[in-house]
């Protein structure tokens, strides 16, 4: 089975509750935030998050979530054995910087530069978000199985 990242706003999706009626695309995007979560629960499906990803995931569902809610979805991915953790060090944290300035005109977030120098260096090419700012980054394809 090929691993493939995961970017947080699939986590996001998946577990925050909406507070007003969705759109159709909010829709889709929450319904198959939680088709990859099923997945990942079943084991077919591998992925890799960074700990940028986990830590801005964690502020987000401490924000709106209780906080038993937001341990056990934190415990889920950090435990999950078809979840890996990718460590991120200080060279990454200087590469994304590198990144972030190169992409500055399509406004793509430090963490999503963080992310894909995590994907460079572990020679994966996909990963599982709904955020199109991946799709203007070189070598990444961006899929929302």
């Amino acid at each position: 089975m090929k691993e493939k990242f995961l970017d947080s706003n699939v986590l996001i999706h998946a577990f925050l509750k909406p507070k007003e009626n969705l759109t159709q695309r909010d829709s889709e995007i929450k319904q198959k935030s939680m088709e990859i979560i099923k997945n990942l629960q079943t084991g077919s499906l591998k992925v890799i998050i960074t700990t940028a990803q986990i830590f801005e995931v964690a502020n987000i569902l401490e924000s709106w979530l209780s906080h038993q809610a937001a341990k056990e979805i934190l415990d889920f991915v950090v435990t999950a054995p078809n979840i890996k953790i990718y460590a991120v060090t200080t060279k990454d944290i200087k590469d994304a910087l590198v990144i972030l300035e190169r992409y500055h005109d399509n406004k793509i977030g430090f963490n999503d530069c963080v992310t894909y120098v995590a994907m460079k260096n572990v020679n994966i090419h996909e990963i599982l978000s709904f955020d199109k700012h991946f799709d203007t980054l070189a070598e990444i394809n961006r899929v929302e199985e």
